[in-house]
């Protein structure tokens, strides 16, 4: 049994009634997810939604945690300090 869920994370747009958002694969309970995006929020961000949004949006992620520490470590070229690992390609494949 697998643990990882797969949410999104986005932006409504209510002048054009659309909405923009990125996939993310999170490792443990659903009820878990939005805590680690509040920390994230908080500590990397401080509380600046836009810039949290813009930040994610950049990137698939593999997960996002405040502190990534994944078993076996990442390429350094995915780890985003503070937000989480991206599922992005390392450079040496892109």
């Amino acid at each position: 049994m697998s643990l990882r869920h797969t949410f999104l994370v986005g932006e409504l747009d209510v002048d054009h009634g659309g909405f923009t958002a990125v996939a993310v694969e999170h490792l443990g309970p659903p009820t878990i997810a939005v805590p680690v995006l509040a920390r994230i929020w908080r500590a990397t961000f401080d509380r600046d939604t836009t810039a949290m949004l813009t930040a994610l949006q950049a990137h698939a992620w593999s997960h996002l945690t405040a502190a990534p520490q994944p078993t076996p470590h990442p390429p350094a070229d995915r780890v985003v300090h503070g937000v989480g690992v991206t599922a992005d390609p390392p450079a040496s494949h892109r």
